[in-house]
């Protein structure tokens, strides 16, 4: 039992919370602030007066800790990226800016608002007429599967560039495309038992060597997580706004796992729009389903060429 002065006026509070560590604690003790905020927004109307300040201490720490809500990693890069974030007159981002707007909750939002818009920007652009939705969790998952690869290898790149002072190194340093940056990287690996000196980045290494001994058996594993964790998000969905049940226990778990996994199928439905100047998403997903099938095959792409560009 851990608690939790919240500074809400000038005059503090005391709140008793049940968690593992400061982090948690001062994350729902901001969640029990939060709720304060509507109720007075409700029962007060109008009333702009209750603004809680930004720090909280925890009992047995002399530290504050930040009561703004941590980021969740859902991200779209590919808007800076293609210099796209204010670019209003788009065509190619027609069909994605619903979801884009949707899905901004996920990534600080309130519990509820971020489960609610998160699987509705999934609803916004691939929905289909007479399909279930919650098979939508299934075509995301071919997406992201096609993204692994060169996410892995473009974040191992630099890794491997900023820890070691060779040939592969002064290499990665002189290439700029990321695509060709993990091309690299890849072909590295899979010549070469390469060391990383960050456990992380090792664990990365370890993936990226499964991936070049059997790619089909890999990329199947990732399509496999990763409709396993949309679907969480599909059933946390139904029970807030079906049930009303705001409180489950597999909802902290699902808003750690579940945005970085959107923003990255988003990212790809985003690039694939300012590439190609016109947003598809069903026929991109049906692209990606048909690589995936494909890899390990003769005519099947590169791992790190998947969905192309």
């Amino acid at each position: 039992m851990l608690e939790v002065s919240r500074y809400v006026t000038a005059e503090g509070s005391l709140s008793k919370v049940c968690a593992l560590d400061p982090w948690a604690a001062v994350e729902e003790v901001s969640d029990i602030i939060e709720s304060l905020g509507n109720r007075i927004a409700v029962g007060i109307p109008g009333n702009p007066r209750f603004e809680p300040l930004a720090n909280a201490f925890v009992a047995g720490f002399k530290q504050s800790f930040s009561l703004e809500r941590p980021r969740r990693q859902v991200e779209i890069t590919s808007l800076k990226r293609e210099k796209a974030l204010f670019d209003i007159g788009n065509v190619g981002l027609d069909l994605l800016r619903s979801a884009i707007d949707l899905v901004a909750p996920l990534e600080t939002g309130a519990p509820v608002a971020a489960v609610a818009g998160g699987w509705a920007a999934l609803e916004a652009i691939l929905a289909c007429p007479d399909v279930l939705n919650f098979t939508l969790a299934h075509d995301l998952a071919h997406l992201v599967a096609c993204s692994f690869a060169r996410a892995e290898l473009t974040s191992l790149s630099y890794a491997y560039e900023q820890a070691h002072d060779d040939r592969l190194a002064d290499v990665l340093g002189r290439t700029a495309a990321n695509r060709e940056r993990s091309r690299l990287l890849y072909e590295a690996i899979k010549g070469d038992d390469i060391v990383f000196p960050d456990l992380s980045d090792s664990a990365a290494a370890y993936r990226i060597r499964e991936l070049v001994d059997d790619p089909r058996m890999v990329l199947e594993r990732v399509v496999k997580h990763v409709e396993e964790s949309l679907s969480r998000l599909y059933r946390q969905r139904n029970l807030m706004l079906h049930a009303g049940k705001t409180d489950s226990i597999a909802l902290p778990a699902t808003l750690r796992t579940v945005p970085p996994l959107v923003g990255a199928g988003l990212d790809r439905l985003v690039h694939d729009a300012l590439t190609d100047g016109q947003s598809d998403p069903l026929r991109l997903v049906a692209r990606a389903k048909a690589e995936l099938a494909l890899r390990g095959r003769p005519g099947g792409s590169h791992v790190v060429d998947l969905l192309g560009h």
